[in-house]
């Protein structure tokens, strides 16, 4: 996780979370990818490259405050 998160910060040349917070996140959407798959009737195994970034926009929006960064 420390080289995405020197990748990220290197390339963006913005301020980027630190590397826990980023993890603490993937987990979270881990967990949520079945959920929200069943929701969508999307089989989790077939997601697409599309399918599975439109997905990850969707949990973003819905679980990072966008002001503060914080998580909700």
């Amino acid at each position: 996780m420390q080289v995405v998160w020197d990748w990220l910060r290197t390339t963006s040349r913005r301020l980027v979370p630190g590397d826990d917070f980023i993890r603490d996140q993937y987990k979270a959407f881990a967990e949520a990818l079945p959920i929200i798959c069943d929701q969508h009737r999307i089989d989790r195994t077939a997601l697409n490259y599309l399918d599975f970034a439109q997905i990850v926009e969707e949990w973003l929006r819905q679980s990072v405050e966008p002001e503060s960064g914080a998580t909700k």
